[in-house]
């Protein structure tokens, strides 16, 4: 979550050896602004290419191990080289620098892309016997509480999409097991929609009650049911509870855990992780 809030630091101050045409790669990739960033790995990879073809006709020749760098370029990237990169080593280092530089970049951004555009498939969980996982964002999850403030801890809202389970979101502190309101929850934004046929939530503090709610497009700003249709019966939460959802089979852009009753003796209720199957 660092990354979005600070400003990363200017990679050529921390390396100076690092190249503007890099450099402008690097801040591509790790732009706050998802839309401003590369779109798959291919995307890029061509770029970071162009960046070796660039810095190898900068620098000058290469030969021994470096031309196998050369020869995994593309044909056309390959081309713009000049041909005196054949017949010298006096750009070697720099080149191999240059290249393993490139790999940790590649590392690093689809790490930080996976980061910031969702978790996907959590390798840690395995789906139930005929169902899909369905991969969610790790912006996903969103604070609901249209009968309060409007805030209900919007800062740990990642924590049930972040595949780890020590982190949680939980509801505001209330004096009754009531809530003094109807209720409040979590939403989830599962863009474009799907037709998903199994919320699982997982909890450290049992007991609570909860329905799971939808809605095909925009999320409504009412509480349910105005707006909403409710897909599951309301349930006293175990700690892995499963909610069979029954969405006739029309997909629906937001499922929303809606939280009814704390549990017994306590003054608020966390949820861990939730994953949605279809």
């Amino acid at each position: 979550m660092k990354h979005v809030r600070e400003e990363l630091p200017d990679v050529q101050v921390r390396r100076p050896e690092v190249s503007a045409a890099l450099a402008a790669v690097l801040d591509r990739a790790t732009a706050k602004d998802l839309d401003r960033r590369y779109p798959d790995a291919a995307s890029l990879i061509a770029d970071l290419e162009e960046v070796l073809a660039i810095e190898t006709a900068r620098t000058g020749q290469v030969t021994g191990e470096a031309t196998a760098v050369l020869r995994s370029l593309p044909e056309d990237t390959r081309k713009r080289l000049p041909l005196r990169t054949r017949r010298s080593t006096k750009a070697l280092a720099a080149l191999a620098a240059l290249a393993a530089l490139a790999a940790v970049v590649v590392t690093a951004v689809l790490g930080l892309n996976q980061t910031e555009r969702g978790t996907g498939k959590r390798t840690n969980v395995a789906p139930p016997a005929g169902l899909q996982s369905i991969p969610l964002r790790q912006r996903a999850a969103n604070d609901f509480d249209p009968l309060g403030d409007d805030r209900e801890h919007a800062d740990e809202t990642s924590a049930v999409v972040d595949g780890d389970p020590a982190s949680t979101w939980s509801t505001e502190t209330y004096r009754s097991k009531d809530l003094q309101k109807a209720g409040v929850g979590i939403r989830i934004d599962a863009s474009p929609g799907v037709a998903a046929k199994r919320l699982e939530l997982r909890t450290p503090s049992p007991g609570f009650e909860a329905t799971v709610y939808v809605a095909p497009r925009s999320a409504p700003k009412t509480p349910p049911t105005a707006g909403w249709t409710a897909v599951s019966a309301t349930r006293e939460v175990a700690s892995t509870e499963k909610f069979d959802l029954d969405t006739a089979g029309q997909p629906a852009r937001h499922y929303l855990v809606w939280i009814t009753k704390l549990p017994e003796g306590a003054d608020r209720a966390e949820i861990s992780e939730i994953l949605l199957f279809r």
